[in-house]
């Protein structure tokens, strides 16, 4: 009597329970230099102006800091310059390489601050002589108002001695001694209430807008051209 032995060539299959099956995904390209060109174009913009001149220009309007020196002022900012370039360059090599979204990106970046550097300087500077001219005139204003004080005082004296406020001729010598900011000299104008000493201001010009004046009122007021 003979057995029979049957035998079942079965593989073992994995089973996964609840989760899909892992598949085999290919790896998206990467582009080394395009990153390192995006990278250090940021970093080139931040520090050409942009960023660091434009910070120092607020401060300093606000009289916040002093002027910055030109280490500052021109050394930063031409170091931007060189990470600019480094940045235009690893882009340029990324651009042989995709995905080049990176790559063109960088590349635009560094090419900011490269072509607006001497622009850039040159409106900053305006803005600094703007500064220092605005600064410079409050001064001068501030000294004219001083002498136009000097002035007044002069006046008020002469009224309390003589009894009456000077008339035009009279107002005047006392007044044009005292010469304001510009070398002009000031102006006595007598009124029905008072007088006003008033400056020509920066454009040596009497009547017009950027006069320096100042009206003093007084109670009672007696003018006369006797003498």
């Amino acid at each position: 009597m003979s057995k029979h032995i049957s035998y079942t060539d079965r593989r073992a299959e994995p089973v996964y329970i609840g989760f899909d099956e892992p598949e085999n995904k290919p790896k998206k390209p990467t582009n080394g230099f395009g990153s390192a060109a995006t990278f250090f174009g940021v970093l080139g913009l931040l520090s050409t102006g942009i960023a660091v001149s434009t910070i120092l220009t607020f401060l300093r309007s606000h009289d916040i800091i002093e002027p910055p020196p030109f280490g500052v002022r021109i050394l930063i900012p031409f170091a931007g310059i060189l990470v600019s370039g480094l940045a235009l360059l690893c882009a340029f090599i990324g651009m042989f390489k995709k995905p080049r979204g990176y790559a063109i990106l960088g590349g635009f970046l560094a090419l900011i601050p490269i072509a607006g550097f001497v622009g850039l300087d040159r409106h900053l500077d305006r803005l600094m002589d703007q500064h220092e001219y605005e600064r410079a005139l409050r001064f001068q204003r501030n000294q004219t108002d001083l002498k136009i004080g000097e002035a007044i005082k002069n006046v008020l004296s002469y009224q309390k001695e003589k009894g009456r406020l000077p008339d035009g001729l009279d107002g005047n010598k006392l007044v044009i001694r005292l010469k304001d900011s510009w070398d002009n000299e000031l102006r006595y104008e007598p009124s029905d209430h008072g007088f006003c000493v008033r400056s020509a201001g920066p454009d040596g010009k009497f009547e017009t807008p950027d006069d320096c004046l100042r009206t003093q009122m007084v109670k009672s007021v007696y003018t006369s051209t006797e003498r």
